[in-house]
């Protein structure tokens, strides 16, 4: 029973090895694709400036092609090596990414503006080479069922106070108030405090003293409240996801002192080898 043992001890320690060589591949080709990604950054920026040579620009778009190629090597040695590929946003996100990007292959179906729009989504990528820009733009993506609920609430507050606004003061400042469409951006202008007193309050105070009330509620409710339970949410979310990060290094930190102590307890045991000697 004890050779037994050992023998699937042994056999499990195979296995680990060649999931740690797994790892290892999986992250020599994540900092290939860090290098590519940052170097497709430079370059597209250096595209984007006219006073770029044609034949610096031919260069550039050459090597923007190849670096094309090598994202979609390491994507589908990705895809091969890791079972969990298609429960990954991060990377359900580089292949969608790198896919839309494909399209740079195909020059003379597309306008060059077009051209450069693709190219720009390529950039996108940079927000999964980094731990904590990955975390944050997975908490974004999180928060944003909250969001909308706070977000539905800040559109009834803002129909509101633009009914209210029409109706009040939509014969002295037609320009502002006049119409329901007009309402709705001249409080989306006072809700970023952008000249809210100068262009707009204070004129319509001359004519309405009590206009400061209406004005000072909803620059209270909106700029202040609404928008620091966004970010309350946000930030919030952010913890969440920063938390569950840390859990999950627990459980490898676990998981590693479990496999030392295997190992300690395979090498105690007998091999076959000594079992026929």
């Amino acid at each position: 029973m004890k050779l037994m043992k050992g023998s699937r001890l042994k056999r499990g320690n195979k296995s680990v090895a060649q999931l740690k060589k797994i790892v290892k591949l999986l992250r020599v080709l994540d900092w290939v694709a860090d290098l590519v990604i940052i170097s497709n950054v430079v370059c597209i920026v250096i595209l984007l400036n006219n006073e770029t040579s044609p034949q610096m620009t031919k260069w550039i778009e050459i090597f923007l092609d190849i670096s094309l190629v090598v994202l979609f090597i390491e994507l589908g040695v990705r895809m091969y090596y890791k079972r969990n590929f298609w429960r990954t946003p991060g990377d359900v996100f580089d292949l969608v990414v790198t896919t839309v990007c494909a399209v740079s292959f195909m020059p003379s179906l597309i306008s060059l503006r077009t051209l450069r729009l693709v190219r720009l989504i390529r950039m996108l990528r940079i927000f999964s080479i980094n731990k904590h820009m990955r975390l944050f733009s997975e908490a974004m993506v999180k928060s944003l069922p909250r969001v909308a609920w706070s977000s539905g609430f800040f559109g009834m507050t803002l129909l509101i106070y633009a009914i209210i606004g029409m109706d009040s003061y939509g014969a002295t400042a037609p320009e502002y108030f006049g119409s329901l469409s007009r309402s709705l951006f001249t409080l989306f202008q006072v809700m970023s405090l952008e000249s809210w007193a100068s262009a707009v309050a204070r004129p319509i105070m001359s004519v309405h003293p009590l206009a400061w009330l209406y004005f000072v509620s909803y620059i209270l409710i909106a700029s202040y409240i609404l928008l620091s339970l966004v970010a309350g949410v946000i930030t919030a979310t952010t913890v969440e996801v920063y938390e569950h990060e840390e859990s999950h290094k627990d459980i490898l930190t676990a998981i590693k002192k479990l496999q030392k102590q295997v190992d300690e307890l395979s090498k105690r045991l007998p091999s076959e080898n000594d079992k026929k000697e």
